[in-house]
């Protein structure tokens, strides 16, 4: 195998590359805010597609719903990346996000600012070598990145950390909490999957090359092979949820209130749910009621919806969200003579016109059936 590349070798992934954002950098996504837990599962397609895996399931199971065999997951954490229990996966999970491939890659940078001036010397002539190589081929791929090779070492933290709740090493809230330290970087430096796709090619052949010893031959095999499951991934209608699923965007509450600025209309810290017809759409709230407020949460048992929702949309949690009292205070004034109401208590009104008062819930949505 040959331990150097050349300009000929440069240019073949510079033409690939560019080939590549042609094909893909027009696409329109069909789904234009897939859920936070979709969107994570789906930066590690490219390795759910090499294993047939489910790519927005945290569930490790092929297409067809079925599990691999638990030895075989067990062995592949422990023989590549020494994970067999709860400590060694977080540990290497977080090694494999902030201590990869986009870590080195700002290391090279900061080396040519003179950063390491000092510390160079004192690594071995084994240390050095490998180094200066690594810092070679990433300076020639360099110029054909977005942002650096963050999206390769998130794809493989986000494929390890399922692996690691397989096996049971850790539960589905943990989990959660490591996807959230993974993603929070990632959301800060891209916002589409063509430029993430562009990373992660790159990344994964500037891992390749240095894992294998410098070969050229290995990091063009791995370009070759991810730039072909990342179009397919794009443009193949059995597997194209890249092109399906949009880039996840925060949805936009209340934009029209200056946030930083409310005024304190309430002196309380409790919360209420919030219908996203209100807090997203900017809808007044005209269908609230009181409930028996949630004992684990500073809750005061209010819920607020514009009235028009669907029983699916309401009844999907997705669809609306937490917040203070005060927030809704600021949106709408005129709800704040009603926040004294008790448990069960229910109001409605038509666009425009005052609350109407019911007793239970039950009476007020008969009621605003009628009025719908």
């Amino acid at each position: 195998m040959s331990n150097s590349f050349s300009e000929k070798d440069i240019k073949y992934f510079e033409e690939k590359i560019a080939d590549f954002k042609n094909r893909v950098s027009d696409l329109k996504c069909d789904i234009e805010y897939p859920d936070l837990r979709d969107f994570q599962m789906l930066t590690a397609a490219v390795h759910s597609y090499v294993k047939q895996g489910d790519f927005t399931s945290i569930v490790l199971k092929n297409a067809e719903g079925v599990s691999p065999e638990v030895e075989i997951v067990v062995d592949n954490l422990a023989d590549n990346f020494g994970i067999h229990d709860d400590d060694s996966a977080q540990f290497n999970i977080g090694k494999a996000c902030f201590r990869g491939c986009y870590w080195q890659f700002l290391q090279f940078d900061a080396y040519d600012n003179g950063q390491y001036k000092d510390e160079f010397p004192k690594m071995s002539p084994k240390g050095q070598e490998t180094f200066l190589k690594s810092k070679e081929f990433s300076d020639a791929l360099k110029p054909l990145t977005v942002k650096g090779y963050l999206p390769w070492d998130v794809a493989l933290s986000i494929d390890i950390l399922k692996e690691s709740l397989f096996c049971d090493y850790f539960n589905e809230p943990t989990a959660d909490k490591l996807m959230q330290d993974i993603i929070g970087p990632l959301l800060k430096l891209y916002s589409n999957w063509p430029d993430f796709a562009v990373d992660f090619i790159l990344g994964g052949t500037y891992s390749a090359y240095k894992n294998a010893d410098f070969s050229i031959e290995e990091a063009r095999s791995s370009f070759d092979s991810l730039l072909e499951v990342a179009l397919k991934l794009f443009e193949d209608e059995a597997c194209n949820v890249w092109k399906v699923y949009g880039w996840y965007k925060k949805k936009d509450y209340f934009p029209t209130l200056d946030k930083d600025n409310l005024k304190v209309l309430l002196k309380t810290e409790q919360g209420c749910f919030v219908s996203d017809r209100i807090s997203i759409d900017g809808a007044a709230p005209c269908l609230i009621y009181r409930e028996e407020p949630f004992k684990n949460f500073p809750d005061s048992g209010w819920r607020f919806f514009a009235g028009d929702e669907s029983k699916e949309y309401s009844s999907n949690i997705k669809n609306s969200n937490i917040f203070p009292l005060n927030v809704m205070a600021n949106f709408d004034e005129s709800i704040i003579p009603l926040l004294d109401a008790e448990v069960n208590t229910a109001f409605i009104r038509k666009q425009g016109e005052d609350f109407i008062e019911f007793k239970t819930m039950s009476d007020a949505m008969k009621s605003n059936e009628k009025k719908n």
